[in-house]
């Protein structure tokens, strides 16, 4: 190739994602965790519906931590996490807070607590859920849950949502690629389907940004496979910034006749020169690899294929 490539990393910058998530984030997190308890009183952990209500806000709190951190063009994904653990907790307290306000307004009568006194105090929530485990207030199948029971499925659901919020707080951003010349997150830019390689070393060699490997290899049609998937990304403002990431493709059968494609991210983000970057992007397709002459079928990825044995050995 004529020009340079290098792989692409985040710059470790934070923007101004802490003050975006820190005057956003919090009332964001307070609005989903008010619904969530509110919700929680009504819908008791008895079933599907209450899984589903768990990783529902869970993912919810972290994929807004990743979209603020996004818009204020946050490129470490250590910092995403650990806003994430952060509002995790603070997602579990605020929704046991209005649980608990919503749990005594609807059973106690002539309760005047509120969400104020419960947030300032921690001890009296504290005593208010050991007297709801001690008794006990739903049934799953005829039987309350109290005790230890209840306890651990309190913390199992703690956990669970915390552990959520702090893996999805980079989902939006942890694959995207940020121009630092313009200050900018790239756009995508359609993308390219190359023929997948037959040994395991042209792989490695697309994994590690050999874009003479890509350029040899011949362009196939969208809907054959395998194939290595070449998304295109480029700065909006500039030709700096401009580049690929690879994925494989597959298409499997799931035994009952539906195929479906199966992706894996290849390697990191590789940046090219402009006129490389557009000699990849124009391949155009031969006749040999046409999509009409060989019909796309069903394969396994090649690591789920054992070599055959010669007799004898």
């Amino acid at each position: 190739m004529s020009g340079l490539t290098r792989v692409y990393q985040h710059s470790g910058k934070i923007g101004t994602s802490p003050l975006i998530i820190f005057f956003l984030g919090i009332p964001s997190t307070m609005i989903l965790g008010f619904i969530y308890g509110y919700v929680s009183v009504y819908n008791p952990l008895t079933g599907i519906v209450s899984v589903l209500l768990i990783l529902l806000f869970s993912v919810a709190v972290g994929i807004q931590i990743s979209l603020l951190g996004k818009s204020g063009k946050c490129r470490n994904m250590p910092f995403l996490y650990l806003a994430g653990f952060i509002l995790g907790v603070f997602a579990v307290y605020y929704s046991w807070v209005v649980f608990l306000y919503a749990f005594t307004n609807r059973f106690v009568d002539g309760s005047e607590i509120t969400l104020l006194k419960l947030i300032l105090n921690p001890g009296k929530m504290w005593d208010y859920m050991g007297l709801i485990a001690k008794e006990g207030w739903f049934e799953v199948s005829g039987s309350k849950i109290k005790g230890g029971l209840l306890w651990a499925a309190w913390i199992g659901e703690a956990l669970f949502i915390i552990i959520a919020s702090t893996i999805s707080a980079t989902f939006m951003v942890n694959e995207m690629i940020f121009c630092e010349n313009c200050n900018k997150w790239c756009d995508e830019k359609g993308s390219v389907s190359i023929m997948f390689p037959e040994d395991q070393e042209t792989l490695d060699a697309i994994a590690e940004g050999n874009m003479d490997v890509v350029l040899e290899l011949p362009k196939i049609g969208a809907h054959q496979f395998p194939q290595i998937n070449c998304e295109a990304f480029h700065c909006p403002n500039c030709t700096n910034t401009v580049g690929f990431s690879f994925r494989t493709v597959f298409q499997i059968d799931d035994g009952e006749g539906k195929l479906t494609e199966e992706k894996e991210l290849i390697g990191p983000p590789i940046i090219l020169e402009a006129d490389d970057f557009e000699a990849i992007m124009t391949k155009t397709i031969s006749a040999a690899t046409d999509e009409n002459a060989f019909p796309a079928d069903p394969v396994e990825p090649v690591d789920a294929i054992e070599p055959e044995q010669e007799d004898g050995v």
